[in-house]
């Protein structure tokens, strides 16, 4: 966990959009979970089970922020630590509008046609995907929502004309 906030710093834009990556002093142990991220908008929350400590690169769980506290279950969600914060900061900085080059959009058909699929992060069953395609990363949840992040403006205004749809930013 030192190594993740060292590698980006202090790195807003890469930590805290929408799946926060909370500081050192704000990590708790809740339920015999450790947890390394609070996904508020959805109302999840991505962990480590304490039993799963010891290991080098441990497993991270997920669960579901539900009212009957006693409903709430939590399921595997990455193999190892490491790849849940790539996920993490890979989708923060796709989230990221502070300069204007995200966007997002209801999900077309065809619409990821001319992008090249990127090997799955996290399980199928999370509905998470990732493309891309040149200057331009895709990020797909579910099968309806579809973030872009661009490395220029033109590559932005390029992907939102070759696909018609209500972009938010737009």
């Amino acid at each position: 966990m030192r190594e993740a906030h060292t590698l980006p710093g202090r790195r807003d834009d890469l930590l805290c959009n929408e799946d926060e990556l909370p500081r050192p002093d704000e990590l708790c142990v809740w339920e015999g979970t450790w947890f390394i991220t609070r996904l508020t908008r959805q109302r999840r929350s991505g962990g480590v089970l304490l039993d799963d400590l010891t290991a080098d690169d441990r497993p991270t769980v997920i669960g579901q922020d539900m009212a009957e506290k006693s409903a709430e279950l939590w399921e595997p969600w990455t193999d190892r630590l490491s790849v849940a914060l790539v996920e993490l900061v890979t989708s923060e900085t796709a989230l990221y509008d502070g300069d204007h080059l995200s966007d997002g959009a209801d999900l077309l058909d065809g619409a990821l046609s001319k992008f090249q699929p990127l090997p799955a992060v996290v399980p199928a069953r999370h509905e998470s995907a990732w493309f891309l395609r040149k200057d331009l990363l895709v990020h797909v949840h579910g099968v309806w929502w579809l973030t872009v992040r661009a490395r220029t403006s033109a590559a932005l205004d390029a992907v939102r004309n070759g696909a018609p749809a209500e972009w938010v930013n737009r």
